[in-house]
Formats: C-alpha cells, sequence, structure tokens
C-alpha cells in the first residue's frame, strides 16, 4: 500500500496500515480463547492475527483484486498447489473413506479447505500490502513489536524454568489464559503460542531470520549502529536464549543448520579475501588453493562438531532425552538384537520421538494408497489406524488416540507427510517448489542495498527452518510461513520496480569507434 509522492496517507490508509500492523503484532498468539471457544474444543490454532487478516481481506485484498492487482510471481507455484489440492479433495469424494471418529469426508475437507484459504490470505495479504521500502519497514515495525513483546512474556516463565520450580505460579497461568487455551509448561517456555515447539516455530522461521539478517547486514530498523552492534544485535541474543529454553529439539536443529551456512558462506568470502592477498605463484594456482579451501572447510567442520557435542553434553544437564541420546551409541548393539524387526522404531522411542514416527508412517498410508492425487485435503486421518505398525500398539500415546472414546481426529503431525499423502506427488512438488523459489530468490535478493535486500537475506535464511519444521507441524493456519514468504515476494517486487527506474549509463565503445574513435555503448546501470 503505498500513497502517491508528496501526499500524506488517507484515513482509508492509515485504517489498512493500522490493521497490517496488529496483524504482525498478533503473530505469536497461536491460541487465542474467544476464537477457539468458537471453533470447537478439538481446534488447538486459533491466531489472533486471524481477525486483523479477515477485515483486510474485506477491505483490502479483495478491492485491490478487482482493481486488477497483480499476484506476485512467486506466489504462482503457490496457486497452483492450491487448484490442484482443490481437484484431488473433489476426487476424494469418490474414494473409499469411511468415517471415523464422527468426522466425513466432507467435514473433514471443509475444515481443511477452510484453514488452506486462511493460509492464502495470510500470503497474498502479506505479498500484496507492501509496494515501497517505507511499507516494508512498517512491515518489520509490526514483526519487532510482535517478536519483542513475546521475548518479554517468554522471559517472565524462563525465571521459574531456570529456578525448577515444580509448579507454574497460579497467577502467570491466569495471565496466560487471557492469550491461550492452554496452561503454561513448568520446564519450557512457549511465550504466548499453544505449546513450546510452536514458539520454536516462531522463533527460527521469522524472528531469528530476521534479526540474524540485520547483524549479517550490518542494517538496522533504527539509525544508530555501531559495527556489528545495532538494535538487532541483544534482540538476536535473546531469542536464541529463549529457543534454548522451548527445549523443541527440530527448532534447535533448525538453527543450528542456519547457523552452519552462514559460517560456511562466511568462511567462503573469507577464503577468497585471503586467496586475493596472497602473492606466491604457488597460492595462485593449483594445489595452494586447494589445500587452502579443504583446510578452511575441514577445521570449520570440526569446530561446528565440537560446537555440537558441547551443546549436547549441555543439553544433557537439563533434558533427559540429551541423556539418552548421549547414550545410546553404546546401547545401539542390544536394542538390535533385542528389536531385529523394529530397531529404529525403539531407539525412536528412547529418545521419546517414537510416537512421532508412528504418526508419520501412518500418514503414509494414504501416500501408499493414492501415490498420484492423494486422498484429499484433510482426509489422511481416515486411513490411520490401519496404517499403524506393530511397534504402535504398545504405546501409550498410540492406544489411547485409537481408543473410539477419544474424539481427537489422527493427523499425520508433518506437513511432509500431510501434503504426500493428502496431495500425491504433484501438490508435495508444487509446494516444495514454491518454498525453495521463495527462499532463493530471498538469498539473490541479499545482495540488494535497502530493506528490500535485508528482507530478502532473512527469507533464504527462512527456508532452512521451514525445511525443518516441516517435520513437527502440519497446520495451514499458523501464519508464519505465510508471512515470511509473502514479505520476501514483496521485497522481490520493489527491488524490480527500483532497478527498472534507475538510468542507464551511456559510455564510449572502443573496441568499435566511429569518425571520431568513440561511439557510444550502453554498458549497464547505476547501482
Amino acid at each position: 500500500m503505498t500513497t502517491q509522492t508528496g501526499n500524506s496517507p488517507t484515513g482509508y490508509e492509515w485504517v489498512v496500515r493500522g490493521l497490517w500492523v496488529l496483524l504482525l503484532f498478533a503473530i505469536p498468539i497461536t491460541s487465542f480463547p474467544p476464537i477457539g471457544d468458537r471453533l470447537g474444543d478439538d481446534v488447538a490454532v486459533s491466531p489472533l492475527s486471524m481477525l486483523p487478516l479477515a477485515i483486510l481481506v474485506v477491505v483490502w485484498l479483495i478491492p485491490w483484486l478487482l482493481r486488477g492487482g497483480r499476484i506476485a510471481f512467486l506466489g504462482w507455484p503457490l496457486l497452483l498447489f492450491a487448484i490442484w489440492a482443490l481437484s484431488t479433495s473433489a476426487v476424494a469424494w469418490f474414494q473409499p473413506l469411511d468415517p471415523t471418529k464422527g468426522q466425513t469426508v466432507a467435514s473433514r475437507e471443509l475444515r481443511a479447505v477452510l484453514t488452506l484459504g486462511v493460509g492464502l490470505a495470510f500470503y497474498f495479504t502479506a505479498s500484496s500490502i507492501p509496494r515501497s521500502e517505507k511499507a516494508l519497514r512498517w512491515a518489520l515495525i509490526g514483526l519487532y513489536l510482535g517478536g519483542i513483546a513475546t521475548l518479554i512474556w517468554s522471559s517472565v516463565q524462563a525465571d521459574y524454568v531456570v529456578r525448577g520450580l515444580n509448579n507454574v505460579p497460579q497467577r502467570l497461568n491466569q495471565v496466560h489464559r487471557w492469550f491461550s487455551i492452554r496452561d503454561l509448561q513448568r520446564d519450557r517456555v512457549s511465550g504466548f503460542a499453544f505449546e513450546p515447539s510452536w514458539l520454536g516455530d516462531q522463533l527460527v522461521v521469522l524472528y531469528l531470520p530476521l534479526w540474524l539478517g540485520a547483524v549479517l547486514r550490518r542494517t538496522s530498523l533504527l539509525p544508530w549502529r555501531r559495527g556489528w552492534l545495532l538494535f538487532e544485535t541483544p534482540l538476536l541474543v535473546w531469542s536464541i536464549w529463549i529457543l534454548l529454553l522451548t527445549r523443541s529439539r527440530l527448532s534447535l536443529l533448525a538453527f543450528l543448520l542456519m547457523a552452519a551456512l552462514v559460517a560456511i558462506v562466511l568462511l567462503w568470502k573469507l577464503i577468497g579475501r585471503i586467496e586475493s592477498r596472497l602473492t606466491a605463484g604457488r597460492w595462485r594456482s593449483g594445489a595452494g588453493v586447494v589445500a587452502l579451501r579443504a583446510g578452511m572447510l575441514a577445521g570449520v567442520m570440526v569446530a561446528l562438531v565440537v560446537i555440537g557435542l558441547s551443546l549436547l553434553r549441555r543439553g544433557a544437564e537439563v533434558d533427559w532425552r540429551m541423556r539418552r541420546a548421549i547414550r545410546l551409541p553404546t546401547e545401539f548393539a542390544a536394542i538390535q538384537q533385542e528389536y531385529p524387526y523394529a530397531t529404529t522404531y525403539e531407539v525412536a522411542n528412547r529418545l521419546a520421538f517414537a510416537e512421532r514416527l508412528v504418526y508419520w508412517r501412518a500418514g503414509l498410508e494414504g501416500f501408499m494408497a493414492q501415490p498420484l492425487l492423494g486422498v484429499g485435503l484433510g482426509n489422511a486421518g481416515f486411513l490411520f489406524e490401519q496404517g499403524v505398525p506393530a511397534y504402535g500398539y504398545g504405546l501409550v500415546e498410540i492406544r489411547g488416540f485409537l481408543k473410539p472414546s477419544n474424539p481427537n481426529f489422527p493427523n499425520p503431525k508433518n506437513l511432509w507427510v500431510r501434503l504426500a499423502a493428502e496431495t500425491g506427488l504433484p501438490g508435495l512438488a508444487s509446494y516444495m517448489v514454491w518454498i525453495l523459489m521463495t527462499g532463493l530468490v530471498g538469498y539473490g535478493l541479499s545482495r540488494q542495498a535497502g530493506i528490500a535486500g535485508w528482507v530478502g537475506l532473512a527469507g533464504g535464511l527462512s527456508l532452512v527452518g521451514q525445511l525443518v519444521e516441516g517435520f513437527s507441524l502440519d497446520s495451514f493456519t499458523l501464519p508464519q510461513v505465510w508471512i515470511m514468504n509473502g514479505l520476501v515476494a514483496a521485497a522481490a517486487l520493489i527491488a524490480l520496480k527500483t532497478a527498472a527506474r534507475r538510468p542507464t549509463v551511456v559510455l564510449p565503445n572502443r573496441r568499435r569507434g566511429d569518425a571520431s574513435g568513440n561511439a557510444p555503448d550502453p554498458v549497464g546501470r547505476l547501482p
């Protein structure tokens, strides 16, 4: 949303801007009780940001599309995914899917299509409203306010987690219930989110990439900075500390991979600088350069392994799952002998991960039944029971889930398994193309100046978090992925428009001269 040059925003534009900032501020609140109470007891995902989103769709997105607004080019693979998903869902009406736990194909597909619609609305709102770097700055203001608020509330929770209290103070639970349908956990922080892993997802997909990108580019939302020390530096350190206290293993893995990727890229640039300063011929060519690169890369890999092991040992002091992970190599032979046909499940069980593997395996039943079309959005749970492996019936959580008295409808708890099972290979491929294109375009944007380049770098870093977190969450309603990818699409359009406005430079052509010896030749654009 932009105004004409020299004109102040109209009242309508201020309303849209205010709703947009409110939407971004509200992202950390994932299970807002007034919304959750109306959606039903079995609905955990009820983000507060849906309320300003609904108004924005009516007052901004639909009118903008009717006026001829053009969808960002990065959104086309997502549209193809949505069209394919709706098509496979229509075909699913003709598949033999028996009602399960009071749910039918119609009820499951209606809910799934609505949640996908919410996700699409988040994305196309985020990709259409920012049309200038000033508008991107307003988006960052909203994200910063929400991120700082969740860090403050998480730090309040960190007090009793660090002190190891047996119970959460009742007053804190009462306050938390204003924002969530679930109580706090005594040994993990969850911010405003439904559970700690959801807070971890918010951090590694949205906030950490933004703040890490700002530090790497030495670009800040505020004008003050001193080298690497800028407003985002303490936010980055603060959010890493909170991420550790979520004790979300996949989120921690995502951040470690993100940090490793950054370290390798920085190392590669350092090697290039060292090479440029070396004057000896033996380093300028052949084995010298190869040895230099190989040695420095090996050093970094060793350092990353040492850091990873140190973090594992440190985590073992506070997390019993990590203590088991350290003991596992010495126990593996005995496990393999005792469980020759279920070694993987038993290893996962000792790491408190077996239930997830069972959910994933059961979710893949739909993919094996219909690898091309899938079984339709929301329908993977109808084949859940027949996909549970024998080992799963020995797990308390799985047995409880399979009881007829349990009203919860099963789901794969894995986005990639869900997409494969419900939309088949074409659906999974089109969705993967969308996020990979967004991440790669974001990385390409990182070379641009200004906020657009900063948002692009954040989008490239966020790709790591999205790929890893897809193994934990499978909801279309959580806004952080849609918002981040939508902002990258908007930043790409802003960068293209900026490049189109740059004047070309005409320089003399020294290879082909005219009678005077110099002929004009356009060779590029001003940076």
